[in-house]
C-alpha cells in the first residue's frame, strides 16, 4: 500500500493562522463598510441584518466544505497538529507518514 505524505504541521499552523486573520479583517471591513452600503442602496436595517447573516451562513457553509476536504485528504493521521509537532522535533529528520 502506498504511504501518504503528511503536510508540515508548521506549515498547517502559519496557513491556519493566515486564514483566521483574513477572515477577521473581511469581518471588520464588513462593519466599516455597512453605514456607506445602506447609504448607498437604501437599505433598512433588517436588510443589513441580512447581509451579515448572509456572511456568517456562508463562512459556516465553507467551514463545513473545508472540513470534509480536510478530513478526507487526512483520514488515517492520528493526533492534532501540537502533537504532530512535538513528534516531528523528537524525530528530527525522520518523517513519519500516515498509513
Amino acid at each position: 500500500m502506498k504511504k501518504r505524505e503528511t503536510a508540515n504541521p508548521y506549515v498547517t499552523v502559519l496557513l491556519s493562522c493566515l486564514v483566521i486573520f483574513v477572515y477577521g479583517m473581511l469581518s471588520s471591513l464588513l462593519g466599516t463598510i455597512i453605514p456607506g452600503l445602506a447609504a448607498a442602496l437604501h437599505l433598512t436595517n433588517s436588510q443589513i441584518g441580512y447581509v451579515a447573516l448572509a456572511q456568517g451562513l456562508g463562512l459556516a457553509a465553507t467551514s463545513v466544505v473545508a472540513g470534509a476536504l480536510m478530513d478526507k485528504r487526512h483520514s488515517g493521521c492520528s493526533g492534532d497538529v501540537r502533537s504532530r509537532m512535538r513528534r516531528q522535533s523528537r524525530n528530527r529528520g525522520s518523517q513519519r507518514n500516515c498509513e
